[in-house]
């Protein structure tokens, strides 16, 4: 049996979803997950599944929601949940819960990057990622008891997100700039993300690039918080003016790598991917004239919350002006890549719709039009594009109303 929190809530047994019924239910067997191994009190319980203004019933009710559970994982070895004062405790088996596994990768990961073993590092820290299915809790978002949960996984995962990214870097691997700059749109205060998106520029021969990444930090952090950056930004533009050997790979750390290149040189496979176009479409609440120019800091704050939600998802992302592209299945690719970029975009048509992104001065609105598709593709290296599938997508994406999506996915 096996436990899932890193994204939807899921449980399943011998590669099939258990039936979990109701939200109160799974709003239980999430808290007891949370603090499996320890007890969880009556009290807590129950503010966490009614709030404040619990029922008289509710002592009753949550019985009853323990013994529903009880039944449905009764065929788990090593699964337990017990009354124990002054509440209940859920015991599983180790690794049955993903994040658990990502907990145990992200810090082996981490201790290799200590130990300088970068090529190692990179491979547990994105063993670790490749847990994630979206959204950590996606379906318990809203409630409060998950929202600190929710907060702190993010955060983990942006973290290890990083560390794998210094992993390739001090390992020599070759950066995924554009993966770069679409976390840098998405979290625009994370100097550590710049840092690395100026150094990969500076390595890919783009000085003037990386040094206009580190003006902008500069000035982004003067203006919002009023503050310099940190040490570790200014000493690395210092060496990039400087031209400073230590920031290029010793020869000896990409020699193997180009070595193993030439005796198996990677020849062009056939891969399925799903590409999600979604445009974005500023306007007018008032109905009155619209200036294209007028909502650029909206449509950019769209844009971020796009981005975030592609990258919860497991989509490589870039973005050009209006139009977000999301790959599904390139590089990194999942069983259900279909199914994740049909998710995204029904999160985001809710979240722009929801928000309205609206500016109340200057009264715009931004909503998007979205298209998805699925097509073959021919890959020849880590870096190739997915053209044939991302023209259909925009097309379709261009025939969609603004806030729904068209898709063409044969899942």
């Amino acid at each position: 049996m096996e436990f899932k929190i890193l994204g939807p809530l899921e449980v399943t047994e011998q590669g099939r979803s258990l039936p979990l019924g109701g939200r109160k239910p799974r709003a239980l067997l999430v808290m007891l997950l949370l603090r499996h191994g320890r007890v969880l009190s009556v009290d807590e319980l129950i503010e966490g599944l009614w709030g404040a203004e619990a029922p008289d019933t509710a002592d009753h009710g949550l019985q009853v929601y323990v013994s529903e559970l009880r039944k449905l994982l009764a065929d788990g070895d090593g699964v337990t949940i017990t009354r124990r004062d002054p509440g209940y405790v859920m015991e599983i088996p180790t690794h049955t819960l993903d994040l658990d596994r990502f907990e145990r990768l992200r810090q082996r990961g981490r201790a290799a990057l200590s130990a300088n073993e970068p090529a190692e590092a990179g491979e547990l820290l994105r063993d670790a990622l490749v847990l994630w299915r979206g959204a950590p809790l996606a379906d318990f978002a809203f409630d409060d008891f998950a929202r600190a949960e929710i907060d702190r996984l993010d955060g983990l995962r942006l973290e290890t997100i990083e560390d794998r990214i210094d992993a390739d870097l001090a390992a020599g691997e070759p950066a995924d700039i554009s993966e770069l700059r679409a976390l840098v749109e998405a979290h625009p205060f994370r100097e550590r993300i710049r840092a690395a998106l100026m150094l990969a520029l500076y390595r890919d021969g783009r000085q003037a690039e990386a040094l206009e990444q580190s003006r902008r930090a500069r000035a982004l952090l003067a203006e919002e918080l009023g503050v310099d950056p940190g040490p570790g930004l200014a000493e690395l533009e210092t060496a990039i003016l400087a031209h400073d050997s230590a920031l290029i790979p010793d020869a000896k750390t990409v020699e193997p790598q180009s070595q193993a290149t030439e005796a198996a040189p990677v020849g062009p496979s056939r891969r399925i991917v799903t590409v999600l176009v979604a445009m974005l479409i500023p306007e007018r609440t008032s109905g009155l004239t619209f200036d294209p120019e007028a909502p650029s800091s909206i449509t950019d704050r769209a844009a971020g919350t796009v981005m975030r939600i592609l990258e919860h998802h497991g989509a490589t992302v870039d973005r050009h002006g209006r139009e977000l592209e999301g790959v599904f299945g390139h590089p990194q690719a999942h069983e259900d890549d279909a199914m994740r970029a049909v998710r995204a975009a029904h999160e985001i048509t809710e979240a722009l719709a929801s928000t309205a992104a609206t500016d109340p001065e200057t009264d715009v609105a931004v909503l998007a039009q979205v298209g998805i598709q699925t097509a073959e593709v021919v890959i020849g290296g880590a870096d190739a594009p997915v053209i044939d599938a991302i023209q259909p997508a925009r097309a379709i994406a261009g025939r969609a109303g603004r806030g729904t999506t068209f898709l063409d996915v044969d899942t």
